[in-house]
């Protein structure tokens, strides 16, 4: 009997042994199937794309297709560069990047939460596929009109073809003077040019010599629509068997107002102002410095003062304004010095989530959100805290708050109550330069699991979120605060004995007085 005993507990002990080996390595298996699960979905969501962006772009412009993409977890970002997709993951202990390519050109913007989502895949007219949502919000250029200037007509005819260049893929009308003007938006014109790719034409016939002037306008494939009208202004001033006519050739007369001749600046921000004295309509007007084009104007008031408003780095510099009437004739200012003794702000400020971190629940719906941020050449002007959100109950949520009392290298904090939900939060800050340079931080992912706001007022967990902690439990001990909650034992993050929070945080007397913090 005795050695059946001892057998049965060697047998027990040998047990015992062989489960003490073998829970460290199932779960470190399991952490490995894990991560090849998760690298395995973030390669299905980069190459379904591609494939599928391969597919409309064949197709041609309109072709869409909708994809169902299951995004892991960890995922940092997805970018689209060129022909490539480039999704980052977190994943065994580091960034990884997985990249698949597309024969097309790539666009959009797609979220990157964790879950089941339905993404558009769509040829644009441009020639881009565009995968997502796609944020183009600037309108097309017009780079060039023709003719400009004076022309002699066709024999018999007053034929003349119109023509303008724009800097991207577009569609452009006009309309002619006086029958619209300037301010005359792309709806109310009259005439479609041919071409929406890059060239645009219009053969059109004119009743005889004289001046012409015409007014363009453009709007992209996205529905982007200039704002201002480009201008194709001339004069026919012979047609081939009949007499010429006769034109206007004084230049405009241009008079430099500020800054002054020889003046230094200790700023970085310049406000060129000039003025104008010409009878003729004037259709355009540069800006040149140190013997350069800068900038271009064309609405222009005459009789009236003008300005252009440039950027310029630490330095000495010549700038004169030159201008074009509608017959053609350029006038020229005279030449002014002026010196800037000042640098030119063009860094961005730094800015850096501190809580709560990225993927975070909180079981409380006052939430405390610190971040910092610094700037190498200027103060920060404000800072603003950008919330979206999805509610449990239904519904987005959008909110942005703004800070305006901001201490560089200190942590800052902006206290928001929020509704049960899953939300993506980032801070953007402006300095107080000329240039208002604006910084981002990267966007973190937080949930938020209840709605109980008396939480932050009975309990230490409430406490302990509202101060950017996970969670927190009340402890008779500092010490058992240390070895259990794996956060070094603070007074400035941490209730204890005696302090008028711990006695309000963590009730039953001298048996739970310690407000332990769990990161």
């Amino acid at each position: 009997m005795r050695k059946r005993s001892q057998s049965s507990m060697e047998y027990i002990m040998l047990v015992g042994i062989v489960i003490v080996i073998l829970i460290p390595l199932f779960s470190y298996i399991a952490l490995e199937l894990n991560n090849s699960f998760r690298l395995n979905q973030a390669e299905d969501v980069v190459t379904t794309l591609a494939k599928t962006a391969d597919v409309v772009y064949a197709m041609g412009p309109g072709a869409e297709k909708i994809v169902k993409l299951t995004m892991p977890s960890g995922v940092e970002n997805i970018t689209f560069s060129e022909n490539d997709i480039i999704l980052k993951l977190q994943i065994f202990g580091g960034l990884s990047e997985i990249i698949s390519t597309s024969k097309a050109r790539l666009v959009g913007e797609i979220p990157y939460k964790k879950g089941t989502q339905w993404v558009s895949v769509k040829a644009i007219e441009s020639g881009f596929v565009q995968i997502g949502e796609y944020n183009d919000t600037t309108p097309p250029s017009v780079i060039e009109t023709n003719p400009n200037g004076k022309i002699i007509g066709v024999e018999g005819t007053n034929i003349v073809t119109l023509e303008a260049y724009t800097d991207e893929s577009a569609k452009c009308k006009y309309c002619q003077k006086p029958n619209c003007n300037k301010n005359t938006t792309y709806e109310e014109m009259d005439f479609i040019f041919e071409g929406e790719a890059f060239y645009h034409e219009s053969e059109i016939n004119l009743p005889g010599l004289g001046q012409y002037l015409f007014y363009v306008r453009c709007q992209d494939t996205i529905g982007n629509v200039m704002e201002d009208s480009a201008i194709i202004n001339f004069t026919i001033v012979e047609a081939y068997g009949g007499e010429g006519i006769e034109t206007e050739n004084v230049p405009p007369e241009i008079y430099l107002i500020a800054p002054s001749n020889n003046e230094i600046l200790n700023y970085t921000r310049v406000i060129f102002e000039y003025r104008i004295n010409e009878s003729a309509e004037i259709i355009l007007c540069k800006l040149i410095i140190n013997g350069e084009i800068a900038s271009t104007n064309t609405q222009i008031v005459k009789n009236q003062t003008q300005n252009f408003t440039m950027n310029l780095e630490k330095g000495n510099y010549t700038w004169q304004v030159n201008c074009t009437d509608s017959f053609g004739n350029e006038g020229n200012s005279t030449v002014w010095n002026i010196t800037i003794n000042a640098t030119l702000d063009t860094d961005l400020p730094i800015v850096n989530l501190e809580r709560p971190t990225n993927n975070s629940w909180r079981n409380y719906n006052l939430v405390r959100f610190d971040y910092n941020v610094s700037d190498a050449t200027s103060e920060i002007s404000y800072c603003s805290l950008v919330i979206s959100g999805e509610l449990d109950g239904g519904g987005d949520i959008n909110q942005i708050i703004t800070d305006t009392s901001v201490n560089e290298n200190e942590t800052q904090t902006l206290i928001v109550t929020l509704q049960k939900g899953n939300y993506t939060w980032n801070i953007n800050c402006t300095d107080s330069s000329s240039n208002a340079n604006t910084g981002s931080s990267a966007k973190w992912f937080l949930r938020v699991n209840s709605t109980q706001e008396e939480s932050f007022i009975t309990s230490c967990a409430g406490w302990c979120g509202y101060n950017g902690f996970s969670g927190g439990v009340c402890e008779n001990t500092i010490s058992k605060c240390q070895n259990t909650c794996g956060l070094p034992y603070s007074s400035t993050n941490n209730c204890y004995a005696g302090d008028d929070a711990s006695s309000q945080y963590c009730l039953g007397g001298p048996e739970s007085d310690t407000c332990c913090c769990i990161p």
